[in-house]
């Protein structure tokens, strides 16, 4: 495992240290006080994920996409997002809907779209270019280092001090790890069948209906994650089998990424 991994070029294996370093940033930022939380989410994390992004930038040189029909693929990974959004807020008449927490002045959500957006922009650029820079021969085995390291910081853990028990941590599980995994694993493979467009769409339309709507449905922690890892774990297995096989097709079904109540949830 060790000589695959010294077989990626310098450049890749630095740029993964530097994901590295923001997931681990994320998860001890959330979990302890050693970063206050305003500070992490509105200058720690957004410095770290613009700076590595650059260094992305710099190492990509001029590579080109090997993705075929990116456009194509960006519309439909949209259409897809755009109908799940209406089927997820007419769900709200069922569950009742809740005031966004997010969604206050206009200032308020220009500081979202900073320490949300910006951030999420940030990391999927160096996302698609780490995966542009590998070789084919270790797309997939890679691509699974890199979306198990990013699925670290799009999780939550600010939660994680209150499970005290069996129960309380196979809540956190359900409602924010195991989404986040499924989430990396598909930006990660949209990365390498989908372009950057469509890892654009998917991610920042994410973060679009959670940050903008002033209303949102009433989700419970259990509907929330139950929904998510039904439609999350076909999607992926799906996307596998396709990139193994080595077919050049986009099959994204949408995975309701958790609506948040509070900022640090769309840490991701």
């Amino acid at each position: 495992m060790l000589n695959k991994f010294y077989s990626i070029q310098p450049s890749a294996r630095i740029l993964l240290a530097a994901m590295v370093l923001l997931s681990a940033v994320s998860a001890i930022a959330q979990s302890t006080n050693v970063i206050p939380s305003r500070t992490f989410m509105y200058a720690v994390q957004p410095a770290m994920a613009i700076g590595t992004a650059v260094f992305a930038m710099r190492i990509a040189g001029g590579m080109q996409d090997r993705v075929r029909h990116r456009g194509d693929k960006a519309f439909l990974v949209g259409s897809v997002l755009a109908i799940w959004f209406v089927l997820y807020f007419l769900s709200g008449l069922m569950t009742t809907y809740v005031h966004n927490s997010l969604v206050g002045s206009l200032r308020g959500i220009l500081i979202n779209v900073w320490s949300f957006g910006v951030v999420a922009y940030a990391i999927e650029y160096s996302r698609h270019i780490i995966m542009l820079v590998v070789s084919r021969r270790n797309v997939i085995w890679f691509g699974a280092v890199v979306a198990s390291v990013l699925a670290v910081q799009q999780m939550n853990f600010s939660t994680l001090a209150q499970a005290h028990d069996a129960v309380a941590f196979i809540k956190l599980c359900i409602s924010g790890f195991i989404p986040a995994i499924l989430s990396s694993f598909l930006l990660t493979y949209l990365a390498i069948t989908g372009g950057f467009a469509a890892m654009l769409v998917y991610r920042l339309g994410l973060v679009a209906i959670t940050i903008l709507p002033p209303i949102i449905p009433k989700y419970d922690w259990y509907l929330q994650g139950v929904t998510l890892i039904l439609w999350g774990l076909p999607c992926l297995w799906r996307s596998t089998e396709l990139v193994r096989t080595g077919k050049s097709a986009v099959i994204v079904i949408g995975i309701m990424h958790h609506a948040p109540t509070t900022s640090c949830h769309l840490s991701c």
